[in-house]
């Protein structure tokens, strides 16, 4: 299990001519201030600086810019991570090591990690995205505390979300990845083929309907003669005809793929006009009406739902052009195919002279015809045995991922943290039904003032998974603000008091408090920072300092002729 330490972070705007430098190397770091002194804007600076997208920040914050240099340790080895404008940089003894584009997934990062998998389906990274990596160890002020695991954005797909869960509990790893992407893979060569072979059975109908079939029982030595003096002429036409049936089938398969392909783009049109229909009827906040999480309805977003349907419609067009295309060389070709018929009639017509009732030209089509769809069975032979041979691989691979799977009672995992969540509420001094539908990454049904106790059981309940199983990775618990929905204050020192005791070992602990609660730790490991001793949290005095380091890291990694 790789162990993420955080030390320290400095923060910069040249916009407001202000900077911060806060120490953070201690077990239990608690983060006190008064509202409005910049506690929740620190705490989700520390993940933001690493790439993750929060939920949200204050206007005021965005506006100003903010650069953010955090110094952190990944099994002791320390490493420097900027953040700065849509990029992330990282960096190890002075030197850089690479770059990201912030809030996508990196390869890079994720491999220092310990994160070896391969699940992203849209990432060209193919890694788990930087919000999946940490999202179970960061509870946000704005988004957290309604539901858990829900304080990042961007943190990929339903079935990517789901996978994360398990992944960082070390249940599955990364030869669960590499089998599903197999069967993945061996889904979308099955999807190709059999688009292939409706194609090819609408192709051999299609010729079926225009051949004449004969049942002929004639010696070959009856037609010897006849038979040498055309062999000739009859192989060139016959090796035309196939020639234009082959290419003729090759256009049949792209005109079912394409066919396939602009009936999804059209559905995908559909629910794009939907959504863009149902974002322009709702205020600036969308609560989605399957998870309830919350989701800005700003014009950025109304954009990016116009701009993909106008790129779906683009490809549509240039899809149907396509499918034109194909569809007049089809017709040419088929004209084509019509010309070496008449061919092969007329060369027929010479040799047309009877022999015991049947005609020497009616024995060479029948032959011909017979050639022709053995070619053509050949070729569905061939399709047919292609796909015995995916499904077989198929029932392989799914029956290795059946066993992976199998490696672990998922029913005593799931009892575990069941019980684990129980027993959180118990000693935060509540009380749960045993009944209760509770599951990691399941339904969520709890509120009031059992909501703050319940988001902190999950999490907590979900970091001693992780340690039972031997998950891949520990990363520092940022916990914002944890005075929710009414809790009352014997209620939320109990809450403070287990998420003290119950961390788990070797892990830090970062946590933002109100001043007036008052919580105190005695823990020689642990730092109390007071916000309350400026007015914000970016100062003037720290300014040059950290403006300093900033660029000179940059000046000593970067040129003007980069």
């Amino acid at each position: 299990m790789k162990s993420l330490r955080f030390k320290k972070i400095l923060l910069l705007s040249y916009k407001e001519k202000k900077a911060r430098i806060i120490e953070i190397d201690s077990d239990i770091v608690v983060v006190k201030g008064d509202n409005n002194k910049g506690k929740s804007c620190l705490l989700k600076s520390l993940y933001w600086a690493l790439g993750c997208e929060p939920k949200s920040f204050p206007e005021r914050w965005k506006k100003a810019n903010v650069i953010a240099l955090l110094y952190f340790t990944i099994d002791s080895v320390e490493y420097v991570s900027l953040h700065i404008g849509q990029e992330v940089h990282l960096f190890c003894n002075g030197h850089l090591l690479f770059k990201s584009k912030s809030y996508y997934p990196s390869k890079d990062f994720s491999s220092l990690l310990g994160i070896e998998i391969n699940t992203a389906k849209n990432s060209k990274d193919n890694t788990l995205s930087k919000g999946a990596i940490f999202m179970p160890f960061y509870v946000d002020q704005d988004s957290g505390w309604e539901s858990p695991w829900s304080s990042f954005n961007k943190i990929g797909t339903s079935s990517e979300r789901h996978n994360a869960f398990f992944y960082h509990t070390g249940i599955i790893d990364e030869n669960y990845f590499i089998l599903k992407n197999k069967i993945n893979a061996i889904n979308g060569k099955l999807r190709t083929l059999n688009t292939k072979i409706l194609g090819q059975q609408a192709f051999v109908n299609d010729v079926s309907r225009g051949l004449k079939h004969f049942s002929i029982s004639i010696s070959n030595e009856e037609f010897k003669e006849e038979i040498e003096r055309f062999r000739t002429i009859l192989e060139d036409l016959k090796e035309k005809q196939l020639s234009i049936l082959r290419t003729l089938q090759m256009y049949y398969s792209k005109q079912s793929y394409y066919k396939v392909k602009l009936a999804q783009l059209h559905k995908d049109v559909d629910e794009m006009q939907k959504d863009l229909k149902y974002a322009l009827e709702q205020e600036n906040i969308v609560v989605c009406p399957t998870c309830g999480a919350k989701y800005d309805n700003n014009m950025i977003n109304r954009y990016d739902i116009s701009r993909d349907e106008f790129e779906t419609k683009d490809l549509i067009i240039r899809y149907q052009d396509e499918l034109e295309k194909i569809e007049c060389a089809i017709n040419k070709e088929k004209e084509n195919a019509e010309i070496a018929q008449k061919e092969i009639l007329k060369t027929q017509e010479i040799i047309n002279t009877k022999k015991n009732e049947v005609s020497f030209k009616d024995y060479i089509e029948s032959q011909a015809n017979k050639r022709l769809m053995s070619v053509l069975l050949e070729k569905s032979q061939e399709y047919a045995e292609k796909k015995d041979k995916l499904e077989s691989k198929y029932r392989e691979l799914t029956e290795k991922l059946k066993k992976i799977g199998e490696k672990f009672d998922k029913k005593e995992i799931l009892a575990s943290f069941k019980s684990y969540v129980l027993d959180a509420f118990k000693k935060m001094g509540s009380g749960v039904s045993e009944n209760t539908d509770i599951s990691i990454g399941g339904k969520f049904s709890f509120s009031g003032s059992s909501l703050p106790r319940a988001i902190v059981a999950f999490h907590f309940s979900y970091f001693k998974i992780i340690s039972k199983y031997r998950g891949p990775l520990m990363a520092p618990i940022v916990v914002d603000e944890p005075k929710q929905s009414g809790i009352v204050e014997r209620g939320y020192q109990m809450l403070l008091e287990y998420m003290l005791k119950e961390r788990p070992k070797k892990s830090q602990l970062i946590l933002a408090i109100a001043s007036e609660s008052g919580m105190i730790t005695d823990n020689e490991s642990s730092t109390i920072i007071d916000l309350n001793k400026y007015d914000s949290l970016l100062i003037e005095s720290d300014f040059e300092e950290v403006k300093s380091i900033i660029e000179t890291l940059l000046a000593k990694n970067f040129s003007l002729s980069n």
